[in-house]
Order: C-alpha cells, then sequence, then structure tokens
C-alpha cells in the first residue's frame, strides 16, 4: 500500500473514530440527563398518585360503612329523634 494512500486511511479512520467518540458521549449524556429528570419527577408523581388512590379507597369505604350503617340503624334511630 503506497504512503499517500495509507495516510488517508489513518486519517479517515482517525476521523471516524473522533466522531464515534464524540456521538457516545453525546448520547451518554443525553442518556444520563433523561433518567436523572424521570427519577426527579417520576417517584414524586408515583408516591402521590399511590396516595391519592389510598385516600380514595378510604373514602369509598367510609361513605359504604356509612351507607350500611344508615340502613341497619336509620330506621331505628329515626324514632327516637322526635323524642
Amino acid at each position: 500500500m503506497p504512503p499517500l494512500q495509507r495516510r488517508r486511511l489513518a486519517s479517515t479512520w482517525t476521523a471516524t473514530n473522533e466522531w464515534a467518540r464524540w456521538g457516545g458521549f453525546v448520547a451518554y449524556k443525553g442518556l444520563w440527563v433523561l433518567s436523572a429528570s424521570l427519577l426527579m419527577l417520576g417517584i414524586p408523581f408515583a408516591l402521590a398518585s399511590t396516595e391519592d388512590q389510598q385516600i380514595a379507597m378510604e373514602e369509598k369505604q367510609m361513605n359504604m360503612q356509612a351507607s350500611a350503617n344508615e340502613v341497619c340503624f336509620g330506621a331505628r334511630l329515626g324514632g327516637f329523634v322526635g323524642v
């Protein structure tokens, strides 16, 4: 292989290698920023969503219990209200 062709091949390889390293670095930083952002925003949102679901379930249970108490004891207690 002639020296000029060898130099061009080495130069092309070096440039390609540098671009690949730069692209990998940018991709790594982008993934790091994306994952950190998802963790910082996603975890509090998931916790708040779970807490809201738990509160809604507790309210539903309280309403069901109040309805059951009204059905079971409403007629008996209603007679004593006017006395």
